[in-house]
């Protein structure tokens, strides 16, 4: 399984191409979206990049 966190103020990577990485992941695929987060996910949203993790990892058979 493969979850994507993406966000809304990501300058370096464009939405589209954000979501299309979906298209090579042969697994479950979960495109996470973070509202007004820079590049800088870890940095600047730490509680919101690990609650998408611990959901990835609730996920059976992870």
């Amino acid at each position: 399984p493969t979850t994507y966190v993406w966000s809304t103020g990501d300058v370096a990577l464009a939405r589209a191409g954000a979501e299309r990485c979906g298209e090579h992941v042969s697994a479950d695929y979960r495109f996470v979206e973070l509202d007004g987060i820079s590049h800088w996910i870890p940095e600047q949203a730490p509680d919101a990049l690990t609650a998408a993790i611990q959901d990835l990892l609730a996920t059976p058979g992870t």
